[in-house]
């Protein structure tokens, strides 16, 4: 009849029709019910010729059985509401035909749900104790009621196949569960699963699936407690996936797919951003990696193109003051590296400060942003409508470290408002110091080299890169680009003595 595809794949399309046999869709009108992520078609050969004939119905090129299907409502003649049996396990699994089983209260020994004694219900708070493992089978259905949560101290493994994967969604789609919780110290193992309409209570924007490491966002270790791998996340009420304090993904998860979330893909804190896998994060009310950059990032992180923007800071502003390294004395460096392709929003008037422990002295914070003239690397506003110093732009506190390098990056939007001023002589000339140190790059200490090169720089609201030191000019201006800068494309330091003699020209 056609090869078989996995559930997962791609949207499906189910047609409702009284000329099929009983299955596990609910029979209600003729228009088509979309649900899961397999297309079946029906269409008609040429000159009215059909297919191959099922169920009473004629397919052709490739017939998917639409079998279990969770969270999915469809509208009956009444124009009332139903919800499927079952949630799209893939065509090789058997949708359950009894009542189900319901649980309450947590788990306390290892325990195996079977998916012949699906649907598994959830109707209230569980938590997976320490040293214990809740194992879901291959083709497993779990549905979960309003408001409710799972939560993982012990082990939960879910891991189904391909052809078989689990399912997880809402008990009813229209009152979403709350999450799935891996704690520190537990492990959260997901392959072949699908979750839907999940996030519906929260603590401060959780996800759908929320991984917590070991304990406050600034000093804790990280821990690497969950493993995703081809899983779907769709319909969040708020993110689909939230990392935070201190937890991440393992290095070996993959093929992620965020679809449906409202407040975005992924929440997550700077140094948890490296643990993100490549998948598809598109298809979200904001389609982005929200980094919540509430801590300073002390542990060195790479951030990899995902095909969706870091955006730095939460829509309210909240947290888009990114700090990198720490203030400590003799502080290890701590080196954040952007690969080629990351774009990076940041909020309104954030900023990212490369941090050192005191005046004039080096920097523990490096940054390594080496795109490439076909994928550069992009620094902007995170602004529907951005705006020339929308935010204030990177910032060196000390000076910069000999690995610190930019090559092909874009800087846009910055040159917002710094609060700071006399670092550096006014273009004005006549002895004044500047009157602000507003641009989209500033350096507080003498650089050891032009570390800035072939890169760009637009619409800053003030200087393009702010030499605001006392020492010797360093030349940014050969190599690099600057296009509607507002102040000047490179500003002038002041002598080694602190003074600024003479007239001094805005380059």
């Amino acid at each position: 009849m056609g090869r078989n595809v996995l559930a997962g794949d791609s949207p499906r399309l189910c047609e409702n029709s009284a000329a099929l046999p009983p299955n596990p869709l609910p029979i209600v009108d003729k228009r088509p019910i979309l649900c899961g992520r397999l297309w079946l078609m029906q269409p008609r050969g040429p000159a009215g010729r059909e297919g191959h004939m099922l169920y009473g119905r004629f397919l052709r090129y490739l017939f998917i059985p639409c079998v279990a299907i969770a969270a999915c409502t469809t509208t009956n003649g009444a124009g009332t509401s139903s919800t499927a049996d079952a949630v799209a396990v893939g065509n090789s699994c058997v949708a359950p035909t009894g009542l189900g089983t319901a649980h309450s209260g947590d788990i306390t020994q290892d325990t195996v749900w079977r998916a012949a004694d699906g649907p598994h219900t959830i109707t209230s708070n569980m938590t997976i104790q320490h040293g214990v493992t809740l194992t879901l089978e291959p083709c497993a259905e779990v549905r979960i009621r309003a408001g409710v949560s799972l939560s993982a101290e012990g082990t939960l493994l879910a891991v189904g196949e391909e052809g078989r994967p689990i399912a997880i969604a809402a008990d009813d789609p229209a009152q979403p569960f709350a999450f799935l919780t891996i704690r520190s110290g537990g492990f959260g193992d997901f392959a072949w699963v699908h979750v839907s309409q999940g996030a519906g209570e929260t603590i401060g924007g959780s996800g759908v699936i929320d991984v917590w490491g070991p304990g406050s966002n600034t000093s804790a270790p990280l821990e690497l407690n969950a493993r995703l791998r081809h899983v779907h996340i769709d319909g969040s009420e708020h993110y689909g996936l939230t990392l935070e304090r201190g937890g991440g993904l393992t290095a070996d998860s993959e093929d992620l797919t965020i679809t449906g979330a409202k407040l975005g893909a992924i929440s997550t804190r700077p140094r948890l951003a490296g643990t993100i896998p490549a998948g598809q994060y598109t298809g979200n009310t904001l389609d982005a990696i929200a980094v919540i950059a509430d801590e300073a990032m002390t542990t060195d992180t790479t951030w990899r193109d995902r095909g969706v923007p870091y955006r730095v800071g939460e829509p309210n502003g909240n947290g888009a003051d990114f700090w990198i390294g720490d203030t400590a004395k003799n502080a290890p460096r701590t080196v954040w590296t952007l690969e080629p392709g990351v774009v990076v929003s940041v909020g309104s008037a954030g900023r990212i400060t490369l941090r050192t422990s005191a005046f004039g002295q080096p920097d523990a914070g490096v940054l390594v942003a080496k795109g490439t003239m076909a994928k550069p690397i992009v620094f902007t506003s995170s602004a529907v409508t951005p705006a020339a110093g929308d935010w204030r732009g990177l910032v060196w506190d000390g000076v910069s470290d000999p690995a610190d390098r930019l090559e092909y990056v874009h800087v846009a939007y910055a040159g917002g408002a710094s609060g700071a001023n006399s670092f550096h002589c006014s273009p004005k000339g006549g002895g004044a110091y500047s009157a602000n140190e507003d641009a989209a790059i500033a350096l507080f200490a003498q650089p050891g080299g032009a570390f800035i090169q072939n890169c760009t720089f637009e619409n800053s609201g003030g200087d393009g890169i702010d030499l605001a030191y006392s020492g010797s000019a360093v030349d940014f201006r050969t190599s690099n680009t600057f296009t509607q800068i507002a102040g000047c494309n490179v500003t002038t330091p002041r002598a080694a003595d602190g003074v600024c003699a003479g007239a001094i020209a805005c380059p």
